[in-house]
């Protein structure tokens, strides 16, 4: 695959995954600031306000991830390694 098809084809359906934050992060602090029920309790010391943040911060942080590793490390391993990188 070329490079710009394999650039492209990174940030194919990412526009969807953009577009869900977008919607769901701003619903998601009005109800948790209306609903009352996320400052209720706490596991291991961590109320549960922040185990929900914490919730919705992995998935932005394994997509950046995924995102850094496809541009930059995979393309040094392939250059490397050749196709069994």
């Amino acid at each position: 695959m070329k490079e710009k098809e394999s650039m492209a084809a990174i940030f194919e359906w990412q526009w969807l995954h953009a577009l869900a934050l977008a919607v769901m992060l701003p619903t998601l602090w009005l109800i948790s600031m209306n609903c009352g029920c996320f400052h209720r309790g706490e596991l291991w010391g961590i109320s549960t306000w922040n185990w929900f943040w914490i919730s919705v911060e992995i998935p932005i942080a394994h997509l950046y991830i995924w995102v850094h590793y496809l541009t930059t490390e995979q393309p040094d391993m392939r250059r490397i390694y050749g196709t069994a990188g």
